[in-house]
């Protein structure tokens, strides 16, 4: 084999390699465009305005003040490994009771908090069966000779 060709195919193989190790970027939800949240004035605009200029929201509130949330998250992923938080922003557009913008909040990565979730098992009464009883447990159990009439 020629000194060219065992370049050639070492140079193939490492940009092979490489290329197999580039991180994996995505980008999910609402792209926050700064122009237009700068749009969005408090105690003027209302939930048909903010739908106007920013569309439909990422998230609303369920549970206590009336909240629109747009969020956009960029992560990104090197071979095998877990996911990675890049980038995330989450703009909050809380709305007053007549349904006019009280206050436009931006969230960045940093503000993000860690949840933990919790390791505590629910307990079941009855019997804790094993495989093996499970996967035999009715062999026997039905004859036939009841109820084929």
């Amino acid at each position: 084999m020629s000194p060219v060709r065992v370049y050639l195919t070492f140079g193939l193989m490492m940009g092979l390699l490489g290329a197999a190790c580039t991180p994996t970027q995505n980008v999910r939800g609402y792209f926050i465009d700064d122009v237009l949240i700068a749009e969005i004035k408090s105690d003027v605009d209302d939930k048909g305005s903010v739908l106007n200029v920013l569309g439909s929201p990422s998230n609303v509130s369920t549970f206590g003040t009336d909240t629109w949330y747009y969020v956009t998250r960029k992560t990104e992923r090197l071979a095998f490994f877990e996911k990675k938080i890049v980038d995330q922003r989450v703009v909050a557009i809380e709305f007053d009771d007549s349904g006019v913008v009280a206050e436009v909040k931006r969230y960045e990565t940093e503000d993000a908090r860690t949840i933990v979730m919790s390791e505590r098992v629910t307990p079941t009464r009855g019997k804790q069966l094993s495989l093996v009883q499970q996967l035999f447990g009715n062999l026997g159990r039905f004859t036939g000779e009841e109820g084929n009439e």
